[in-house]
C-alpha cells in the first residue's frame, strides 16, 4: 500500500500533494482572510466616505480610493456615460433606504431621481480575471454603485449603472446646480 503525503490549507481546507504549492496557497489565503476581516470592520465608514465623495468628474479616483482600501487593488481607464433621469427605475435596485419595485406595484415608488447609463473599465488584479474578483464580481459589492446588465472578461468590464441621487451628496448638489442654471 502506498502512503501519500497530503498538505491541507489551515484557512480554507484546500488539499495539495505539493508542499511548495500549498505554502504559496496558504500565504495568499491568509492575506485574503485578513483583508476580509478588515473589509468587515471598515465597510460602513468607507461606504459613507465613498457616497460623500463620488461625482461624475472624479469617479475613477473615488472608486480606486475605495477599492484600494477595501480590496488592496485598483481599476484602470474607468469611464462613465450617464444621463439624468428624474425617475430612474427601481425594478432591480433602489437607493439606500429605498424599496425595489420589481412588480411595479401601484402603492410603491416606481423610480427615484438619479443618473442612468454605462460604466466600464479595465481590471488588473494579478492572477485573477474580472469574473473571479470578490466572488462573482457583482460590482454592487466591489464598488458601491448599482450595476445591471453587463460583464467582463480578460481584463475589461462594462455594466449598466444607476447612481441614485439620495445615495451621493455631490451628485445631489450637481443636479441642484443644473436645475438652477435652467431656471
Amino acid at each position: 500500500m502506498k502512503t501519500i503525503d497530503l498538505y491541507v490549507c489551515e484557512v480554507c481546507g484546500k488539499e495539495s500533494r505539493v508542499l511548495a504549492t500549498m505554502e504559496e496557497h496558504e500565504e495568499m489565503c491568509k492575506k485574503e482572510q485578513a483583508l476580509k476581516i478588515k473589509r468587515e470592520k471598515t465597510y460602513k465608514k468607507e461606504l459613507e466616505y465613498f457616497c460623500s465623495q463620488l461625482d461624475l468628474d472624479n469617479i475613477q479616483d473615488v472608486i480606486n480610493d475605495y477599492v484600494g482600501k477595501m480590496f488592496d487593488d485598483h481599476f484602470d481607464n474607468i469611464t462613465i456615460n450617464v444621463y439624468y433621469n428624474e425617475n430612474a427605475s427601481n425594478t432591480h435596485c433602489a437607493p439606500i433606504g429605498g424599496v425595489e419595485n420589481w412588480h411595479r406595484k401601484p402603492d410603491l415608488p416606481k423610480g427615484y431621481p438619479g443618473f442612468v447609463g454605462r460604466i466600464k473599465g479595465t481590471y488588473s488584479k494579478k492572477g485573477k480575471t474580472l469574473s473571479t474578483y470578490s466572488g462573482s464580481f457583482g460590482m454592487n459589492y466591489a464598488i458601491p454603485v448599482h450595476t445591471g446588465t453587463g460583464g467582463g472578461g480578460g481584463n475589461t468590464w462594462e455594466y449598466d449603472v444607476t447612481l441614485f441621487l439620495s445615495d451621493f451628496d455631490k451628485l445631489t448638489s450637481r443636479v441642484a446646480r443644473m436645475l438652477l442654471e435652467l431656471a
